[in-house]
């Protein structure tokens, strides 16, 4: 019965439940532990009231006004999802590492940091021309597209002559390769 008891006790350490919850442990028929509990109704509301969904929020940018302060707090979640992204093993991963030294892990973190701060880059160019995707939908169609470069056998002591070409692409493909100006360029 005791370890009963300590079990309830414990589960009412959280922050509150004491205050919402009556329970008490009694021995039963044949012995065995009964819970007999009823909630605080009035306790909750005015937990509601008081506590429950507000946030305090505290910054060190005094030159930020309220509203400011409100929608970077509600922005976090861009940069929770941006480092999350370093996760994802299809496009950009932090992970695995062949590397041993401090040195090289730090230039490790330094480039697929910046690849992030890069494709954070262009799906803000992408919104801002109207093309809204999210970074996997932005990779997997660019890595749908394919690019051939010939290049032509020329005399010798001259510049050999290439010509580059795109796989057809649809209108998704090629409104994101003109809105990130990614359309190759014209060679002689």
């Amino acid at each position: 019965m005791e370890g009963t008891q300590n079990r309830v006790s414990t589960w009412l350490t959280a922050r509150h439940m004491k205050e919402l919850f009556r329970v008490q442990v009694q021995a039963g028929p044949g012995g065995l532990p009964q819970l007999d509990w009823s909630f605080n109704s009035k306790a909750w509301r005015q937990l509601q009231q008081t506590l429950l969904g507000k946030t305090l929020l505290f910054t060190d940018r005094a030159d930020w006004n309220d509203q400011q302060i409100v929608e970077a707090y509600r922005s976090q979640f861009h940069v929770e999802a941006a480092f999350r992204r370093l996760k994802d093993p299809h496009w950009l991963t932090f992970r695995p590492t062949f590397h041993w030294t401090d040195q090289k892990l730090r230039v490790h973190a330094f480039y697929c940091v910046l690849a992030l701060m890069i494709l954070s880059l262009m799906c803000r160019q992408l919104a801002q021309a109207g093309i809204s995707l999210s970074v996997a939908r932005m990779m997997q169609r660019l890595g749908d597209i394919r690019q051939v470069v010939t290049i032509y056998p020329t005399s010798q002591g001259q510049r050999p002559r290439s010509h580059t070409l795109l796989t057809d692409c649809d209108a998704e493909q090629k409104a994101i390769l003109e809105a990130l100006q990614l359309s190759p360029s014209p060679t002689p």
